[in-house]
């Protein structure tokens, strides 16, 4: 697609805003819900003679005005208006996708969400380093994700649980995950494959991986980004994943017990964080949360038998 002139584009992103805002207002109920799908209906006729010269722009949003026709008149909570809200979350995601296709200005990064992600991260190197045991890992990230997946059948099962759980979680949660297996659900059951490695190595360098550099990506991609990849990455980002991963693995590996050499641990830390970063950059129907501690953990896996050293 071409490059998006300024004026489109702040159009475009306005209408990603007004669809988040309505997104979230399926939480409050119908009239909530109809006030925003009239500002989201003024808002796409304000961007349709502008968006004609962008096909793949105009098909995107053109597909959001088809799904603001009778349906949105619909009862809440009946079966087209959970459909509505699933198909009005993916229209979200592409827009906001191929705005970052095209970013000629930085997108606003969520820094809740990545606050979120970082202590999330703090906990499990916190759980494998201090409180539990090798042995007992597994049954505990077992427990943890066992636990969401529960969530994840009743906020299916319930309509009204989940809109209460996506409430809760509203400031770091994107709108989508409301349909969708959300991304912390993906990362404990990330950390229970990693803990059935019985390696506090494997694992150190796998969380601190996800939980350093993937913030460190998005903060500098966003801000900086200007050399584009593919799935809206940037190459500027991906180095910021690459150094911040490499770094943040080094620093928790030397409170294990035992730490490797420097030699080992250097350049294990550099093939995990660049396999984490290429995950990143090829995941799409993987949740890049399950996708790179995992693809971390086989990095630094390969690294290590390469040096002939041992992951315990």
């Amino acid at each position: 697609m071409c490059a998006i002139e300024l004026a489109l584009r702040q159009g475009v992103t306005a209408l990603t805003l007004d669809l988040e805002a309505l997104l979230a207002a399926f939480d409050s109920g119908g009239e909530a819900v109809r006030e925003r799908i009239a500002a989201v209906s003024q808002r796409v006729e304000q961007l349709a003679q502008d968006v004609a010269r962008w096909p793949n722009l105009a098909g995107a949003i053109d597909r959001v005005a088809a799904l603001l026709g009778p349906a949105a008149t619909d009862v809440p909570q009946s079966e087209t208006w959970t459909a509505l809200r699933r198909q009005l979350g993916e229209s979200y995601d592409a827009l906001v996708a191929m705005l970052a296709a095209d970013a000629s200005e930085p997108r606003p990064t969520n820094y809740a969400r990545v606050a979120f992600h970082v202590s999330s991260a703090g906990l499990g190197l916190l759980a494998t380093l201090v409180v539990f045991t090798t042995s007992q890992l597994p049954y505990a990230a077992s427990t943890l994700a066992g636990s969401a997946w529960i969530l994840e059948l009743l906020r299916r099962r319930s309509p009204a649980f989940n809109a209460r759980l996506m409430g809760y979680f509203r400031a770091i949660a994107r709108p989508a995950e409301a349909e969708r297996i959300n991304s912390g659900t993906w990362y404990m059951t990330a950390l229970v494959v990693l803990t059935l490695t019985y390696s506090p190595l494997l694992c150190v360098m796998a969380v601190s991986v996800l939980g350093f550099a993937d913030p460190a990506a998005a903060i500098i991609g966003r801000r900086f980004g200007r050399t584009r990849l593919r799935n809206g990455r940037t190459l500027e980002g991906s180095l910021a994943f690459v150094a911040a991963g490499t770094l943040a693995a080094v620093g928790f590996v030397q409170l294990l017990a035992t730490p490797p050499a420097a030699a080992i641990v250097w350049p294990t830390a550099l093939a995990a964080a660049i396999a984490g970063a290429l995950a990143e950059l090829f995941s799409r129907r993987i949740d890049d949360n399950f996708a790179i501690p995992i693809a971390a953990m086989l990095g630094a896996w390969a690294m290590l038998a390469a040096l002939g050293a041992s992951a315990y």
